[in-house]
């Protein structure tokens, strides 16, 4: 994983993962796969409090890959976070 301060308190991440192929219990064999995950999060404050604001997208490559025979990935996921310290 690297994180990248963009700005202060703005942290662009990258995140990727390479599996080698392996066999299943039932003698399969599955591809071995690369994936990238690209996110961003900043942090600021408000009326006293800290927040925190974040998206990010998994599998930015769209690659097609199996963690488990038999069960597809999804090509991409993606989300938004929000947080509050208090």
């Amino acid at each position: 994983m690297a994180r990248y301060n963009v700005w202060e308190d703005g942290w662009l991440q990258l995140n990727s993962r390479y599996v080698y192929e392996r066999k299943t219990q039932r003698g399969e064999t599955l591809d071995d796969y690369i994936t990238l995950d690209v996110g961003f999060e900043q942090k600021f404050k408000f009326d006293g409090m800290e927040y925190m604001a974040g998206c990010f997208c998994s599998n930015v490559t769209g690659t097609d890959y199996q963690e488990i025979s038999g069960y597809k990935m999804p090509k991409y996921v993606w989300g938004f976070q929000v947080g509050a310290k208090f």
